[in-house]
């Protein structure tokens, strides 16, 4: 069989080559160099970044949250952004889309607290409980609920706590709260099952809160007046919760059957003085901070280190840093090179170039500058584990490995591997699942080093500031 194969060294096409015979290995009409077909050639597989800016395990998963999130923000539904099935707090997110993108997202759509709480709990009713307390905190951090405050957080919580510890005497004490408004209604409707047939009561009431405002004026009727009267000012989420409540039925489940039927027109009393008001809506158009990437990025969930090795129990944590983000450096302030870091670029900068040095003008052969940085790539995988090259640095090395500057930084490369050998050894420990293997087996300093070299080796700019090439 013959095969026209292109020349990886000048790229002119070789036709009718039979390649079976020669193993693979041909000689290229122009510039006569001999390479081997790389599908003759057994040679383990090199993964490469197929995107510049790709970053992996936990720290994708946020960058991915964070696309959701802009989806939210943009949205107009009170759809949010969920994680396995819980709602994911996207204060942090906000904040770091903000410094990205220069924008001044707010947290409003999360203020919305009843529709996203009722969307949510409307979509998890095979759920025990489709929304619990934690959750509906997941939708506003802490700080923020002083804001949210209103007759939203009254009804979720309400719903969530019952009203077994809201004493009669409330009334009394606070004749114009929202608190005794509830109180008041519970009892109307007390009274109401009280003397109703037990098997229409809750239908006649249901029929009740579909009337609208003009049609619930007007009702006359001895068992239901009182409970109209209620209707006019209390929105009927809570009418329906103190019914399913006293009657020991499941409010959610009720509540989607009945939400798009019931009245919305009732006209709340206004229980928050005029300076709250506007403490509230204040806060509620306060832009999310911004947010540094490597702040955002950080990993510190209880699973970060959990698992951790005894033979590692001593090694300190590891997190990430602007450090590990050498490949976005720009000389702006976006990444700054920590002391640390900047003593180790130093280091490598001199041991460069002693390995300069020592490099002669005559070149190496195209083809064994390849073979041989291919296998070093294989050799860091195989000790690192997922040490992988930029994509562009590694079309920029092979089609320069005649210079001798990157045959220094391939030896540079080598030189690094040696020294963070050991180090890079606690990555026996890896079992299982990589994201669920503590980050001191993961992340330990040898292969972190690592990481970081191939990341300086990729950004030209901070390359030639260093290495000068």
């Amino acid at each position: 069989m013959r095969y026209d194969v292109v020349c990886p060294i000048c790229g002119v096409i070789n036709r009718g080559l039979y390649l079976e015979d020669s193993d693979g290995n041909m000689e290229c009409i122009r510039c006569r160099n001999i390479t081997r077909y790389p599908a003759f050639q057994k040679i383990k597989r090199m993964p490469v970044f197929s995107m510049e800016h790709k970053i992996g395990g936990q720290e994708f998963n946020d960058v991915v949250l964070a696309a959701y999130t802009l989806c939210e923000v943009y949205g107009q539904g009170p759809e949010v952004v969920t994680s396995n099935g819980e709602i994911v707090n996207v204060y942090p997110i906000i904040g770091w889309l903000n410094h990205l993108l220069g924008t001044e997202f707010t947290m409003e759509k999360r203020f919305r607290m009843w529709d996203v709480a009722e969307c949510y709990a409307c979509e998890r009713l095979d759920y025990n409980d489709p929304i619990s307390a934690a959750e509906v905190r997941d939708i506003l951090p802490g700080p923020l609920l002083r804001y949210a405050g209103g007759t939203d957080l009254a009804d979720l919580f309400l719903i969530l706590d019952g009203t077994k510890d809201l004493e009669p005497g409330v009334v009394a004490r606070k004749p114009l709260s929202y608190t005794a408004d509830i109180v008041a209604c519970r009892q109307v409707l007390a009274r109401y099952f009280s003397e109703s047939e037990e098997k229409t009561s809750l239908n006649r009431l249901w029929n009740l809160l579909k009337l609208d405002r003009k049609q619930r004026v007007c009702v006359t009727d001895p068992l239901l007046s009182d409970v109209a009267r209620e209707t006019l000012f209390l929105p009927a989420r809570v009418i329906v919760f103190l019914a399913t409540e006293i009657k020991k039925k499941e409010f959610w489940e009720t509540w989607k059957k009945l939400k798009e039927k019931v009245y919305h027109d009732e006209i709340l009393k206004e229980y928050a003085s005029s300076e709250l008001k506007d403490f509230r809506a204040a806060g509620k158009a306060m832009p999310v901070p911004g947010m540094k990437s490597s702040d955002y990025l950080i990993q510190n969930s209880y699973f970060t280190f959990y698992g951790t090795p005894k033979e590692l129990q001593d090694k300190p944590k590891y997190y990430v840093s602007d450090d590990d983000r050498l490949y976005w450096w720009d000389g702006s302030d976006e990444v700054v090179i920590s002391e640390e870091g900047e003593a180790w670029l130093q280091k490598l900068a001199l041991e460069y170039k002693e390995l300069l040095n020592l490099e002669t003008e005559e070149e190496k052969g195209a083809d064994q500058f390849f073979q041989d940085f291919i296998l070093l790539l294989v050799e860091l995988d195989d000790t690192f584990k997922r040490i992988f090259p930029f994509q562009s640095m590694f079309y920029d090395f092979l089609q320069n490995g005649h210079k001798k500057e990157y045959r220094a930084a391939v030896g540079l490369i080598r030189k690094a591997a040696e020294e963070n050998r050991k180090e890079g050894e606690a990555i026996r420990f890896l079992t299982g699942s990589w994201e669920l293997t503590s980050r001191r087996v993961t992340f330990n300093p040898g292969r972190v080093r690592m990481k970081q070299l191939m990341s300086v080796l990729a950004n030209r700019k901070l390359r030639e500031k260093y290495f000068g090439f």
